[in-house]
């Protein structure tokens, strides 16, 4: 059984600056507390970087969700072991290596809906390599891969591969796309 907590992040942008946020996120039953603090040093140039991603490669999608999720594919690389992403060790280098994020242009424009989701991702991808559980992913880790088609993006686990992403985790934003 979980219960919700409310986790205070006080996020330290490295361009100066803080600003606190606050989630309710699930938590066992054996915690003592119903109140975390948590401090996340988040670079403003991260939260750029997938925001001007968002805005090539997502900008006509509608779904919040699906926004989220091209996030989470850049951050799966970021975390992946695999061959193919063997020199991506930042955010910076994923959504600008080479035939990686087509979208990726630094001349695109920061669209604040764009900029809210993408740090919305970074803090609850901090949180999960913090421990916390359910955290509000919206794509599995080993999902790395995914192409649109102007309306929706779709998700794979290998370039080649014609099996996409279900939907089946629980989404933090309001909408169901499974219908």
């Amino acid at each position: 059984m979980n219960n919700l907590a409310t986790v205070l992040i006080t996020i330290t942008l490295l361009t100066g600056g803080t600003e606190t946020v606050n989630f309710d996120v699930p938590i066992h039953e054996q915690a003592v507390s119903s109140e975390v603090q948590a401090q996340y040093e988040i670079a403003q140039s991260d939260i750029n970087y997938l925001a001007k991603t968002l805005y090539g490669e997502a900008r006509g999608v509608e779904s919040k969700m699906e926004k989220a999720a091209v996030c989470w594919c850049v951050l799966n690389r970021v975390d992946s072991d695999e061959y193919d992403f063997k020199g991506i060790k930042t955010i910076e280098d994923a959504v600008t290596a080479p035939n990686q994020f087509m979208g990726y242009d630094k001349d695109n424009p920061l669209v604040d809906e764009l900029v809210d989701i993408a740090g919305d991702v970074l803090i609850r991808w901090h949180m999960e390599k913090d421990g916390v559980m359910d955290v509000g992913r919206v794509l599995p880790i080993e999902y790395t891969h995914f192409y649109g088609d102007g309306d929706r993006n779709w998700f794979r686990k290998d370039w080649r591969s014609k099996d996409f992403w279900d939907w089946s985790i629980s989404s933090p934003y309001e909408e169901d796309i499974n219908g």
